[in-house]
């Protein structure tokens, strides 16, 4: 019987924010998460690759629909500057509660690329929603 095994990611990209909400906030976490792996883990990080030219706002109290509604079109990627020797990519977030904006992000990173990418999400917390009990 075989294991699987975590395969390494070949490139790190930190969910970024709308300009505004970094303003706000002053540093965007994600970012930061991605920084110190990068250096950590020896793997390349691109801040720059994506971005959110379209302000939202907060999504804390929405259903999983609205978050994905609200998410559509929401991250910019450019064709041109995917890089197609890369084929590993590491979504980096401070918390994921439904997934929507790594699914947002990831299908950007799709169209952008082309075609399939091994995409996987990294997050420091996972938030349940109120409603979900966990039994332990």
């Amino acid at each position: 019987m075989q294991e699987d095994k975590a395969v390494m990611p070949q490139l790190l990209i930190p969910v970024p924010l709308h300009t505004r909400r970094l303003r706000q906030r002053g540093f965007n976490q994600a970012q930061f998460i991605s920084a110190n792996l990068s250096r950590l883990l020896n793997v390349r990080m691109n801040a720059n690759l994506c971005h959110r030219p379209k302000y939202q706002p907060p999504q804390q109290g929405q259903t999983r629909r609205q978050r994905l509604a609200q998410m559509k079109g929401i991250f910019k990627v450019a064709a041109k500057d995917a890089d197609h020797s890369i084929c590993r990519i590491a979504i980096i977030d401070d918390v994921m509660t439904t997934g929507a904006t790594a699914q947002a992000l990831s299908t950007q990173m799709i169209n952008a690329w082309g075609g399939p990418l091994d995409i996987q999400v990294w997050c420091v917390a996972r938030a349940q929603p109120q409603d979900i009990r966990l039994d332990w």
